[in-house]
């Protein structure tokens, strides 16, 4: 068999493997630490991209809770006082990315709460499958063996 020929085969092959029980969505539900400059190495997401041709999406667990946590900072005691220090913050450059922040991390939060995600890092694969600790790639094959199993 010349090696042209064998690459093509090759090539078909891992092709075929990779895509048959590839997920099409994958969503990656993750806390701070493990998405820190040292946590983008463990999600290594053009790794995972590349492995599945899935629409890949990364939700941080902590996005609210942090931006909440930079609005309401140092906030007075006296409800009054606090609600017109917010309302002075909400409509504030400064802050603006806080409340954008807020917003862009509601989807994550309600997403927790409807796969009912136990702990993290969590991977849901075409919204029917969990996998729990462990890394991308990992979690892929793991889908990969249930979809075998399913057949």
């Amino acid at each position: 068999m010349n090696s042209a020929l064998l690459r093509t085969l090759l090539f078909s092959v891992s092709a075929f493997s990779t895509s048959v029980y590839s997920a099409s969505t994958i969503e990656i539900f993750a806390a701070n630490e493990l998405l820190s400059e040292q946590g983008q190495q463990y999600f290594d997401i053009d790794e995972l991209k590349q492995a599945t041709k899935a629409k890949v999406e990364v939700y941080n667990v902590q996005a609210l809770e942090n931006a909440e946590r930079r609005v309401s900072h140092d906030l007075p005691s006296d409800p009054k006082d606090a609600e017109k220090l917010a309302r002075k913050r909400m409509a504030s450059k400064e802050y603006r990315e806080d409340f954008l922040a807020i917003e862009k991390a509601i989807p994550g939060v309600l997403k927790v709460a409807t796969y009912q995600i136990e702990k993290i890092p969590a991977y849901v694969f075409d919204h029917e499958f969990i996998v729990y600790g462990t890394t991308p790639i990992d979690a892929l094959n793991q889908y990969k063996k249930y979809k075998r199993t399913k057949r």
